[in-house]
């Protein structure tokens, strides 16, 4: 594996053999942690990072997959969109990227409105900024279905669009454009 980041060398040891043998990387796991992915979040996890530079500390086209689950609106946009071209350097050609990632729209909406319009949404307030029970928790940036598929696009992803598990939610895939 060619590592490009200098936040590699400060991994354990035992970090880096393990980051060999995946080729799913579940982004900012938190207590999602994924059979047969590396889980990769603050601590905790398979390999302890702190993303909030915007460096993914791991080899480039390493992975033919990488979930990011409700993990990109807890960083500023512009280290969201860092994070993004990282995601983008790490995937193999033609590899996926699963995002997803809160409805600001249908927030702000269900907001204004007093009440949640689909059934088993959070409250629209925490759609919004997030639980706050820690700086992790907050939600610095919000995302419609324009402005993902744009960002997105912007850093060189092909684009689908997806009907998401949870009405609240967006989900797209964006797959490594091959040069």
């Amino acid at each position: 594996i060619q590592i490009t980041s200098p936040v590699y060398h400060f991994q354990r040891l035992s970090q880096r053999d393990s980051a060999k043998s995946f080729k799913k990387l579940n982004l900012c796991s938190g207590g999602d942690k994924r059979d047969g992915y590396m889980n990769m979040d603050f601590a905790n996890s398979d390999m302890d990072a702190d993303l909030s530079s915007g460096i993914i500390p791991l080899g480039d086209s390493s992975y033919s997959f990488v979930l990011f689950k409700h993990g990109l609106e807890h960083f500023r946009f512009e280290v969201a969109k860092k994070l993004l071209q990282e995601v983008y350097r790490i995937l193999e050609p033609n590899g996926e990227l699963k995002i997803h990632v809160p409805d600001l729209k249908l927030a702000l909406e269900d907001y204004f409105i007093g009440f949640n319009t689909h059934d088993n949404c959070a409250p629209a307030i925490n759609r919004i900024y997030g639980l706050g029970t820690s700086e992790q928790q907050i939600h610095k940036w919000g995302y419609t279905q324009e402005s993902l598929m744009e960002l997105l696009h912007e850093v060189g992803f092909s684009v689908k669009i997806i009907l998401p598990e949870c009405p609240d939610e967006l989900l797209m895939i964006g797959i490594k454009n091959v040069q």
